[in-house]
């Protein structure tokens, strides 16, 4: 049973690269190699010309994520303080806030 689940999974993955690489702009095509030397590196290896299909290509369709077994992504900020982004919506918070406070006590003054 274990053996048949294996084999399966392997013809799976086998499967979906030779589709994946068929189905694949030749002009997308990862390193010095064409379409046609990818889609043999595929067929005569199965698994592993698969996942080093996989592992080739992960960069090209994905350029802003990395892969990363455990810990953080170099893009992502540490702390808040390193987020430019949210340093930009807090200080544009503030203001609103301090804008609202002014109109708030503006309003009352004027009664």
């Amino acid at each position: 049973m274990v053996r048949a689940a294996i084999f399966l999974l392997a013809l799976a993955v086998w499967l979906y690269g030779i589709v994946d690489c068929a189905r694949t702009d030749g002009a997308e095509m990862p390193g010095h190699l064409g379409k046609t030397a990818w889609l043999l590196l595929v067929i005569f290896l199965p698994v592993v010309g698969t996942i080093i299909w996989i592992t080739v290509m992960w960069p090209y369709r994905h350029p802003q994520r990395t892969i990363t077994f455990g810990g953080r992504s170099p893009q992502q900020p540490v702390a808040p303080n390193d987020d430019t982004d949210f340093l930009d919506r807090l200080d544009n918070q503030l203001k609103f806030q301090e804008w609202e406070r002014e109109q708030r006590n503006d309003d009352g003054d004027a009664k």
